[in-house]
């Protein structure tokens, strides 16, 4: 009897420490199995073989290093390839999943499935755009990455986020981040309210209340 292993053990088993593209299809209670035609993919290419019968997920890694930003969101080539094979008759594909990795850990997964059937792309060209200008921003533009995930919905996919809190990582504002991290930030941002809150200008006003109310007192 063979063990099945975790997509998340099978994924960091890959070669080429995550910065090369790799793909997956997977059977329900199967282990996941190589998709990628090439025995060598490129960077950010992946070219696979059409999915088999049972094969409902299909898995696909969008590798990067701690000096890039690169988004976790599908790109747009990466719908066109899911809506190719949720309509591919050798296949059962029903759900996409992209594993953001860095160097060889996975970060988290990003989940995507089709509400309906999906015939077209209606938004593409807009949700391209709106991604470009999220990855521009490095992340600072939050609007642009609201109207892609809305626009995603709009084309009638569920987008789900899940960390790999195993990993230490957590989901926060189109990304994957280190949760230490992102708890740092919290507590940072804590103590500059707190500051600002006792202000000299606070102190001051809250001193001369407390001796009007000294003086009415009399």
């Amino acid at each position: 009897m063979i063990r099945r292993k975790s997509p998340t053990t099978i994924i960091q088993q890959a070669p080429y420490a995550g910065y090369v593209e790799r793909a997956w299809f997977k059977k329900p209670r199967k282990n996941i199995e190589r998709a990628s035609k090439r025995r060598n993919e490129l960077p950010q290419e992946v070219i696979t073989r059409n999915p088999r019968r049972g094969e409902t997920m299909s898995i696909h890694q969008h590798p990067h290093n701690k000096e890039e930003f690169l988004s976790i969101l599908p790109g747009p080539d990466d719908l066109k390839a899911f809506k190719r094979d949720l309509n591919n008759p050798s296949g059962n594909i029903r759900t996409d999943v992209i594993a953001t990795r860095e160097g060889k850990s996975v970060l988290g997964y990003v989940f995507i499935k089709p509400t309906r059937k999906i015939l077209s792309l209606p938004y593409i060209k807009e949700y391209e755009k709106c991604l470009s200008q999220f990855l521009k921003s490095r992340g600072t533009d939050i609007f642009a990455l609201n109207r892609a995930i809305y626009l995603l919905r709009a084309m009638d996919f569920k987008v789900r986020f899940v960390p790999n809190k195993k990993a230490g990582y957590t989901y926060k504002a189109g990304q994957f981040k280190p949760i230490k991290e992102v708890n740092k930030h919290k507590k940072s941002a804590k103590s500059v309210l707190l500051s600002e809150s006792i202000s000299p200008v606070w102190l001051l006003a809250h001193k001369a209340k407390a001796l009007l109310f000294k003086y009415l007192k009399r």
